[in-house]
């Protein structure tokens, strides 16, 4: 494979052509639904047609995306900032690599090991540790019975803290403290508030290890069997915001409703990852990304709402907005260079008809046009009424949107929801050129905490502690 010098979407001849020809009105239905799996999606009111797909197949065929697709899937280490491969696909492979096959009979043995032992389960971390298994307990319930309350802590406000524990009978509380590095600032800070409460209200602190686990790397600081019962481990390979259909994700969903039930996510994102590899007229995922191409770089848009429409996926936008954002949010292409062109749009976000009198406004009559992708339930008639009707008002003043329709809320619907968004955020990176699994820009911010050095730092703190 020989990558152009830059590995740039414009040095495509067939993207420079398309930008000269490229008309962003809207022909209604010219693009029929297609469906992989229990995910059916309609594009019939976006500006992709099929008039468009023989660019973008020429596209894909000139920046080579199958073939990086394969690479990827071969663990090679294409996360070239960390050397480092990109293996969550392999978390749902039905013969994964005996490392992750032996970490899932580990928390499956636990499962059985403490079962009846918990009433809640308490998982404490940040971003990708929470955001993913959080929307997943969230949207489960609708259809299965939950056998411990879960609960989640990613906020060092002892407010929410305070909050959260208040709820719980401590003696009967299984706590969770995922961090991959094992030093994440702000998981030390909730865990150390969590054994300060254990201890002030009358609980020995030599007891906590016991009702106490950690996901973590090998040899982490919190790899210690001293401080847990247990220590389940996570690959350096995994990323955090791709991790949810790891243990990170199993192990609570396992606790809360069954190991049956998170295999059964585990089998739908199988299904989804396969359906990948699809040509791109029946490939969803890779669809999506030539859809937000269109978005981003021919009709300049640069937002995006995502709006599902059931009460069930109340927590997937924060979930799926880490996702996009942190994966796709860089202006340096993966081999470093300044990017000529935009990347990720800004994700805004909300919930059924509650965001029809929010934000709506905006979206049909604002200065800057924000397409939306709608995720609504096949059997919910109520709510897909209104996805109609706000896609339909929308047309008619040239303003994009597309349904993602969801068969049902089971388990292996929502593996297939997961698969589908990592797909597509992998496929938007590599025709953008960029890396999609690295963060530098999440550790700015940490290093001028960590030493709290800079004289700007100082004169800041002064000013907002003097004015209180």
């Amino acid at each position: 494979m020989r990558d152009c010098k830059n590995d740039l979407l414009t040095e495509s001849e067939s993207f420079t052509k398309l930008i000269h020809t490229f008309n962003s009105k809207i022909i209604p239905f010219t693009f029929p639904p297609i469906s992989n799996g229990p995910l059916t999606l309609h594009y019939g009111l976006t500006p992709l047609s099929h008039d468009l797909l023989p660019s973008f197949q020429a596209i894909i065929k000139e920046r080579h995306i199958i073939q990086k697709q394969a690479l990827i899937l071969s663990e090679t280490p294409w996360n070239t900032t960390e050397n480092r491969a990109v293996c969550h696909h392999l978390l749902r492979h039905p013969h994964p690599p005996q490392w992750i096959k032996k970490e899932h009979q580990k928390w499956n043995a636990f499962y059985t090991d403490t079962k009846n032992q918990f009433t809640d389960i308490v998982q404490i971390g940040m971003g990708g540790s929470i955001l993913g298994p959080k929307a997943i307990i969230h949207a489960l319930r609708a259809q299965y019975k939950q056998h411990v309350n879960p609960h989640f802590i990613s906020s060092i406000d002892p407010i929410e803290i305070n909050h959260t524990l208040k709820q719980l009978p401590l003696s009967s509380t299984l706590f969770v403290i995922v961090s991959k590095s094992g030093t994440t600032i702000e998981t030390h800070h909730i865990w150390n508030a969590i054994k300060n409460y254990w201890t002030a209200h009358g609980h020995l602190l030599e007891k906590l290890p016991h009702q106490s686990v950690s996901i973590t790397c090998p040899k982490s600081p919190i790899d210690d069997p001293k401080q847990f019962r247990e220590c389940f481990y996570i690959d350096t390979t995994i990323g955090g915001r791709f991790s949810v259909t790891s243990v990170v994700g199993g192990l609570i969903t396992s606790v809360v409703y069954g190991p049956t039930h998170f295999d059964e996510i585990l089998k739908g994102a199988y299904q989804l990852d396969q359906m990948a590899h699809f040509p791109l007229e029946k490939n969803i995922s890779l669809l999506s990304a030539c859809l937000t191409i269109i978005y981003c770089n021919l009709c300049d848009y640069n937002a995006r709402a995502i709006i599902p429409y059931s009460e069930a996926l109340y927590d997937l936008p924060d979930y799926l907005q880490q996702l996009l954002c942190e994966s796709n949010g860089k202006q340096i292409s993966k081999n470093g260079t300044l990017l000529p062109y935009t990347t990720n749009p800004a994700i805004m976000t909300g919930i059924g008809t509650d965001a029809q009198h929010a934000t709506f406004q905006q979206f049909h009559q604002g200065s800057t046009i924000i397409p939306i992708d709608f995720i609504g339930i096949s059997n919910n008639t109520a709510l897909n009424n209104h996805i109609i009707a706000q896609s339909l008002a929308l047309y008619q003043n040239n303003r994009p949107s597309s349904i993602l329709m969801l068969k049902n809320v089971s388990a292996t619907t929502l593996g297939a929801l997961i698969s589908y968004y990592e797909n597509t955020v992998l496929f938007e990176g590599l025709l953008w050129g960029i890396n999609s699994f690295d963060q530098p820009g999440v550790e700015l911010g940490k290093k001028i905490l960590s030493t709290k050095s800079d004289p700007l730092f100082q004169q800041l703190f002064s000013q907002i502690t003097g004015a209180l």
